[in-house]
């Protein structure tokens, strides 16, 4: 189903008529990163050069050392592993991925994928994940590319972990050398000369002493979990391991950095003044998937403990034989972050030429130190304001966006919701910065769903919370976001906190009654007619998920189709509506006529309801949300998605249509990636919408002038529209 799938896609963008560009795309510059660093790398000719990659981020390029970060291209995916540098051309970058080797050929800006050798493309797994390219030292020309993933990313399917592909003519054919171990994920890959090293979780260290061709097991470490091994740069049989923890019997061991000074024949504990915390699980027990060796001064390493508990960074000046802290929880406030995740890495880069400037990439942020850890600068955002909390982005950001929502009644205020940290961020002045509005009661990971607006100047806010199915409360602000009241609990008629099988989605509430909202939580539609201080459990159905609405004329979109109401309670299903109906919007100046999208469903695509009439205006498989232009309503936006875990996305960006929907053209120039998951037009701005992706964040577009561009008057604002 999923290779048809792509095969219409596809096709359907073949015979899309040509058209100019019409929306420029810019990074919104929320607070950033918001997701999981994979990759970090500085260049060794020029150390403003800066890549950063992401777990389903994609890569970003910055050319003065993560002060901003730039747009990059040309990923059919945006499963990032490692970066690797030319040893003689700067302009020339590797990265692995989870779909196979990607090179740049100008410093990190444009990607192109090499997979000429490799297994043909999977619509349905990761064929050929790729964790590192390395180049053989005697041979430029000569490339291996290794199986795995430091993250660990899972796939279905058989993906085939812990194969070395061989390139002998700079990366333009691979072809399958030999396989490591029992094919086991390759976690990372050094080497010095000819001799090449491997780390892997679950059969540990290797190494190869002929340039890759075979491999011995390397030594014997306390566990078989070995997260990442780094080379000392002046002596290749020097090299140190950074290990997870590992249970043995009832007890759990907590990881540690090992050394060796014989090729990995031997290893003795390294971890002298390291954390050591015993917990009775492995996210509380310290464990280290990271240690970088500083290429300028091979006596100074830097780690982290990765543990929830134990959240810490830490620097080496012998070598490794002794460890102090840099960053822990004690002093975490010297590194202001808009992220609540802890001070620690999963992945480190030290500037080949400084040993003191280190970058440390963890699950949300890019931390800088410059000065060997005595102070701490995040790469990922800026703090505008420290009183009021307000942050604005650099450029990369790793948000898996869920909803944008522009204030109807008052221009500059808008919210967005994110998966994970990301939650509930708020701008009051234009979208130029942000301030986190979650309540302080949301799991850190809890997510956040929607977001809906009402009452005077729409200084009421709903919007809901949780991910993974699990029901993290709605919440209800009166001040514009500035204090939260959250509901959720059977004293209030709702599902408990945590409940299974409860995904909080859409919500609506009645622009000039705030009292009167709706919530779609689980498999039911619950309405408050008192502020959310009691909600009634009302329509009962499979699949509901969003609502649009107009005074008291409400759709909800299900299972078997779209439900509408007149009265905000009793709802019946639409005739001819779309089954698996997605995502909903209303024309602003017509409510009258509304548009359905069916994500990634047999016969999906979007369609218009207009004069009791269903029109299927379009077919992508992949069309995920859609916006109406609220000063023309000929102009049409919808953006398309797909999930991870296959080679190449389904999704192929953003399309708009300046006549109703009959015919369509690609926008997607500027964007860093193609997965869209909400797409908006601001109301008070003609000519600007925003866009919402799955793992890069939001993107600020404007439409470009015409000659002759027709610019009706504002739409109106929303109000009770009874019958």
């Amino acid at each position: 189903m999923l290779k048809e799938a792509l095969r219409i896609s596809l096709a359907c963008l073949l015979l899309l008529p040509a058209a100019a560009q019409r929306i420029d795309w810019t990074p919104l510059n929320e607070p950033g990163v918001g997701g999981a660093l994979t990759s970090l790398a500085i260049s060794p000719f020029d150390s403003r050069r800066v890549l950063a990659g992401g777990d389903m981020l994609g890569a970003a390029y910055s050319d003065n050392g993560g002060e901003t970060w730039q747009v990059t291209t040309g990923f059919s995916s945006w499963e990032l592993a490692d970066f690797t540098f030319h040893p003689e051309d700067p302009n020339e970058v590797w990265a692995g991925t989870m779909s196979g080797p990607y090179v740049s050929r100008d410093g990190g800006r444009t990607w192109q994928a090499m997979r000429n050798g490799f297994p043909p493309v999977s619509g349905g797994s990761y064929s050929t994940p790729v964790q590192k390219v390395l180049f053989d030292a005697r041979n430029p020309k000569r490339l291996l590319a290794f199986g795995g993933s430091h993250r660990r990313w899972s796939s279905p399917g058989q993906p085939l972990w812990g194969v070395v592909w061989e390139s002998l003519d700079g990366g333009e054919t691979w072809s399958q050398l030999t396989r490591i171990g029992k094919g086991t994920n390759v976690t990372s890959a050094v080497n010095a000369s000819n001799v090449f090293y491997v780390s892997t979780y679950g059969e540990g260290a290797f190494t190869s002493i002929d340039g890759g061709a075979s491999w011995a097991p390397c030594g014997v470490l306390p566990n078989d979990s070995v997260y990442q091994i780094a080379i000392n740069p002046e002596d290749p049989s020097t090299v140190w391991a950074a290990l997870d923890n590992a249970k043995q019997g009832s007890v759990m061991i907590p990881g540690s950095i090992y050394k060796s000074t014989d090729g990995c024949a031997t290893w003795s504990d390294s971890g002298k003044g390291l954390p050591r915390i015993v917990a009775s699980d492995s996210g509380q027990t310290s464990r280290y998937f990271a240690v970088a060796v500083a290429p300028s001064n091979s006596r100074r390493l830097y780690t982290a403990d990765r543990s929830f508990g134990g959240s810490s960074l830490w620097r080496s000046d012998d070598g490794g034989e002794s460890w102090q802290a840099i960053l822990t929880y004690a002093n975490r406030g010297a590194w202001p972050m808009p992220y609540g995740t802890g001070p620690t890495a999963d992945w480190i880069a030290v500037d080949p030429k400084d040993p003191d400037t280190v970058l440390f990439g963890n699950q949300a942020n890019i931390i800088r130190t410059a000065d060997g850890g005595q102070s701490f600068e995040d790469l990922g955002a800026k703090l505008v304001s420290r009183e009021n909390k307000q942050w604005t982005g650099r450029g990369f950001s790793g948000l898996v966006a869920v909803n944008f929502r522009f204030n109807p009644f008052r221009a500059g205020h808008a919210v967005f919701n994110a998966m994970d940290d990301g939650k509930l961020w708020i701008s009051d002045d234009n979208l130029a910065s942000w301030w986190y509005a979650g309540p302080g009661g949301v799991p850190a990971y809890g997510g956040g769903n929607d977001a809906v607006f009402a009452g005077p100047d729409g200084n009421t806010i709903y919007t809901s919370f949780g991910q993974d199915n699990n029901f993290q409360g709605l919440a209800k602000s009166t001040d514009g976001g500035h204090s939260w009241t959250m509901l959720w609990g059977t004293a209030r008629g709702l599902p408990e906190r945590n409940a299974a099988n409860s995904r909080a989605r859409g919500l609506y509430a009645i622009p000039d009654q705030p009292d009167i909202a709706l919530a779609v939580i689980g498999t039911r539609l619950y309405v408050t007619l008192d502020g959310g201080a009691y909600w009634y459990a009302g329509l009962d159905a499979p699949g509901l998920s969003w609502i649009a609405g107009s005074g008291h004329t409400i759709y909800v979109s299900g299972t078997d189709g779209v439900y509408r109401s007149e009265d905000g309670w009793n709802f019946s299903l639409m005739p001819g509506s779309p089954r698996d109906a997605w995502r909903l919007a209303l024309d602003p100046r017509d409510p009258g006529t509304l548009y359905v999208t069916k994500w990634r469903k047999t016969g999906g695509g979007l369609w218009r309801y207009r004069n009791n009439e269903w029109t299927r205006l379009h077919q992508d498989y992949f069309i995920y949300d859609m916006a109406v232009d609220p000063f023309d309503s000929s102009r049409l936006v919808f953006c398309t998605s797909d999930d991870p875990y296959h080679d190449v996305s389904g999704a192929t960006g953003v399309y708009m249509s300046e006549d109703g929907g009959v015919t369509w053209s690609v926008q997607n120039e500027g964007l860093a990636m193609l997965r869209g998951l909400a797409v908006r037009f601001d109301p008070h701005h003609a000519g600007r919408l925003v866009l919402g992706t799955s793992g890069r964040g939001y993107f600020l577009g404007t439409l470009r002038r015409q000659q002759e561009q027709r610019l009706l008057a504002p739409p109106p604002l929303p109000r009770s529209r009874d019958k």
